[in-house]
């Protein structure tokens, strides 16, 4: 289950990337927030 929805999120971020194409810094800053949610996530288990 997992890793689907990790391997979906990607295909949605590559879409993202594609139809807009992020800076560096924007990058980074979803790359956070991706890994706050995952830790928030886990924590809710």
């Amino acid at each position: 289950m997992k890793t689907t929805k990790v391997s979906d999120d990607k295909k949605k971020q590559k879409s993202l990337q594609t139809e807009h194409p992020l800076s560096e810094k924007d990058e980074v800053k979803q790359a956070e927030q991706n890994t706050v949610k995952a830790n928030a996530a886990k924590k809710k288990l």
